[in-house]
């Protein structure tokens, strides 16, 4: 976008730029020649009054008086015959550019010395047969054009030389300003939801200024609204935990031990729906460096002896990389996978953990070899999960889905035949 606005204000100042120079020499060049057509037409008023008089040895006259030695005439004159013999005038010649019949012509004339005039002349028949020129130097054109257009080029340069400056230097600071915040929502999007934009911008009193005093109230609309959201769902799984256990002692105490296993298994989804919402409405706990290695062997221990217990192998293939993000709900999303991969794998088989690192991503994987789920759609999956669990991977992979949205990740599932593979795949960041 900057870059766009860049060119096209720099054309438009290049543009303007060439266009005041070529109107400053246009302009010149009409107001010379409208000076010299009106001192032509003066000088034609004043020898027609001889050629009413005399006619045309009156205008030879008059012409030969004004050519006359020492009298430094300030115009061109020529008056040839039909034939284009010279009558009188002060020109050798007649200019074989300029044609024999009435009208306006402009020409150039060879001066001693290789150097040429502008000229503007009139050409006029007298009595129908002689053709006579009237003309003008123009002088002042050249002069003008030697020395004042260069002028107006030069200051029109130099202006525009001040407008690109003032130009790039107002751009640089608009796209640092746009920068900045782009990099505090950054900030704000890994979990650092305190950070504001300092008070020196919104002291700016300008349309960016009054953008970053919207971008805080919406932050502290947000922190506001997750902080009473927070305090709500605490109070409400205090409420619902204390009426649950209420029941499960009851139906303790009145020996119904079904009723007891169900108390149990609504106090278990109920810690696991807080935790869920947790995630999913994003503590604003800060992101860091994290080793998905040591994530992977956390979550492994605590289920190493669950395994074996089960019977069922546990490989890790784990090599040390870094991504952005928070250990323990990295850790928690892979003790999940793990879980549901221990109900579902047979007397024998085999879970791996695995972390495949390529040039842009990075790829944490639990792959077990149990019955697979009915789908490799992930979305048909999670909408069968709220009603129900899907060959028993319900709950798990709602909470692991909201951990990898959490950290910017992809969750991809599919059927191995036999097996299950849960990904989560991260956009590489640093590796050790």
């Amino acid at each position: 976008m900057f870059r766009r606005m860049h060119y096209i204000l720099v054309g438009l100042i290049v543009a303007t730029a060439a266009g005041t120079s070529i109107a400053a020499v246009v302009i010149v060049d009409r107001a010379v020649e409208a000076a010299a057509r009106t001192d032509i037409e003066a000088e034609l008023r004043e020898l027609s009054r001889y050629r009413s008089d005399f006619k045309i040895v009156s205008i030879a006259d008059a012409i030969d008086f004004r050519v006359a030695p020492g009298s430094q005439p300030s115009m061109l004159y020529l008056l040839v015959r039909g034939d284009g013999s010279q009558v009188v005038g002060n020109l050798a010649e007649w200019p074989p550019e300029v044609p024999k019949t009435a009208g306006w012509y402009r020409f150039k004339l060879a001066e001693p010395g290789g150097s040429s005039s502008d000229i503007l002349a009139n050409v006029s028949l007298i009595d129908g047969a002689f053709p006579v020129l009237v003309g003008q130097r123009l002088s002042a054109y050249g002069a003008l054009k030697r020395e004042f257009v260069p002028l107006v080029i030069v200051l029109v340069l130099v202006l525009s030389v001040a407008l690109l400056l003032i130009v790039f230097r107002t751009s640089a600071l608009f796209r640092d300003r746009v920068t900045q915040m782009n990099s505090l929502l950054t900030r704000v999007g890994e979990g650092h939801l305190h950070e504001r934009v300092a008070a020196a911008e919104l002291a700016r009193g300008d349309e960016l200024a009054e953008l970053a005093r919207h971008i805080n109230l919406a932050l502290d609309e947000n922190a506001r609204l997750m902080t009473g959201l927070d305090a709500v769902s605490q109070t409400a799984a205090h409420e619902i935990n204390k009426e649950l256990s209420h029941l499960r002692d009851l139906a303790a105490a009145n020996q119904q031990p079904e009723l007891v296993a169900s108390a149990d298994a609504l106090l278990q989804l109920l810690g696991e729906i807080l935790e869920l919402s947790r995630v999913e409405s994003s503590t604003g706990a800060m992101m860091t460096n994290v080793d998905l290695a040591e994530v992977v062997e956390s979550a492994s221990s605590l289920y190493a002896d669950a395994y074996a217990d089960a019977n069922v192998a546990l490989v890790v293939d784990a090599p040390p990389v870094t991504v952005l993000g928070q250990s323990h709900l990295l850790t928690n999303a892979v003790a999940n996978l793990l879980n549901n991969a221990l109900r579902h794998s047979p007397l024998e088989g085999c879970v791996r953990v695995l972390i495949e690192v390529a040039a842009d991503s990075v790829t944490l994987s639990v792959v077990d070899e149990g019955e697979g789920a009915e789908s490799d759609d992930l979305r048909e999956i999670l909408r069968r999960t709220r009603q129900g669990q899907v060959a028993g991977y319900g709950f798990g992979l709602r909470f692991v889905q909201a951990v990898a949205i959490r950290h910017g990740a992809q969750m991809r599932i599919s059927n191995t035949s036999p097996g299950f593979k849960v990904s989560m795949v991260f956009a590489a960041r640093q590796r050790n």
